[in-house]
């Protein structure tokens, strides 16, 4: 069943017909496609990749499947509009802002809506201390996570960050950092979505939903092939890129690449790590990343960080080694942080 479901995939990516053309399928098979689009967190792009195919489902399972298939949809809509009205709160005083991820990348897919959702990520680029101020004047009650802001909102999520993304190790972070103020565009960004995806490998896995994001962009994003090169590679970012660029050309047909694609150990330990982890994995340890901290935990967690670095080592060698440091330094400061309010 793995060929149907890329061919589904890729049709909801690309608008385009193949051979499962007016397929039916039975309910076994459409459980066993559906678990998997879930646990990659594909299920918008799967579910549109279904209606281009004008596949059959079970009629047992139809009707579920159009009413999620509108929720997505409406999920979208909702965030788009919900991320405009973020920009002009926060632009009105004069912070300049970005939408990373979400409907930015979103609009280079065929259909926008069929991306999965999630949160709002907003980048403030200018402005960033004024902004709990701000948040207070307006009545709008949020919440601190590490160097994040998070406001619930309309049963969303709204994640203020005072950067793009970030790096484990510490000269490559600085220069990423420089690299943002300096030359940003579309090749920096492709970057930071590969960061991105790179640091939740690491952390926790991850599903196909970000894979599908690069691969629109590296399809259909007017770049420039040479700088987005340079970029991985002056940010330590090769290996994995190409293990992903491989996965993308053997899964989803994407045939342009600022690096070659590689079909070696790395691939298949990133396909492993893709499959066995999922989305879920993900949100399992995001769950347990919330809860109360203890140093009992922090220690488990540490095991854990050190077992998935030497696992993915190959595929990151620097953030591998600088991943247990930065996260068990990061737990401990938590610990302690609470430790004090509570004497308070």
């Amino acid at each position: 069943m793995k060929e149907c479901f890329w061919e589904i995939l890729k049709a909801g990516l690309w608008n385009e017909q193949n051979e499962f053309q007016g397929h039916t399928l039975d309910e076994e098979e459409w459980k066993e496609l559906w678990q998997a689009a879930q646990e990659q967190a594909v299920a918008g792009i799967f579910l549109e990749g279904i209606h281009v195919l004008g596949i059959t489902l079970p009629k047992t399972s139809k009707m579920k499947a159009m009413s999620i298939w509108a929720h997505i949809q409406n999920m979208n809509r909702l965030i788009g509009q919900k991320a405009e009205e973020w920009c002009r709160l926060l632009e009105e005083p004069g912070i300049e802002l970005e939408v990373f991820k979400g409907p930015s990348v979103g609009k280079w897919y065929a259909n926008p809506l069929a991306r999965s959702y999630g949160d709002i990520d907003l980048v403030i680029t200018q402005g960033w201390a004024r902004i709990p101020a701000l948040l207070q004047r307006k009545g709008i009650p949020y919440t601190r996570e590490h160097q994040d802001l998070i406001v619930r909102e309309d049963k969303l999520i709204i994640e203020l960050h005072p950067y793009r993304e970030y790096l484990y190790t510490p000269y490559l972070n600085k220069r990423l950092q420089r690299m943002w103020h300096e030359e940003d565009g579309p090749e920096l960004y492709l970057a930071c979505l590969l960061l991105h995806m790179r640091r939740h490998v690491l952390t926790y896995g991850i599903g196909l939903k970000q894979f599908c994001d690069v691969a629109v962009m590296l399809k259909n994003c007017p770049m420039d092939m040479e700088k987005a090169r340079r970029i991985l590679l002056t940010l330590h970012a090769g290996k994995f890129a190409q293990a992903v660029f491989g996965l993308l050309e053997e899964w989803l047909g994407v045939e342009c690449f600022p690096l070659p694609p590689s079909h070696n150990q790395n691939e298949k330990l990133l396909a492993d790590t893709v499959w066995k982890d999922g989305f879920l994995q993900k949100r399992e340890r995001e769950q347990q990343g919330k809860q109360v901290s203890s140093y009992r935990r922090i220690l488990d967690n540490g095991i854990f960080w050190i077992k998935r670095s030497i696992r993915l080592g190959s595929l990151m060698p620097e953030e591998a080694c600088w991943f247990p440091v930065y996260m068990t330094a990061r737990r401990i400061q938590h610990l302690t942080t609470a430790s004090e309010k509570m004497k308070n």
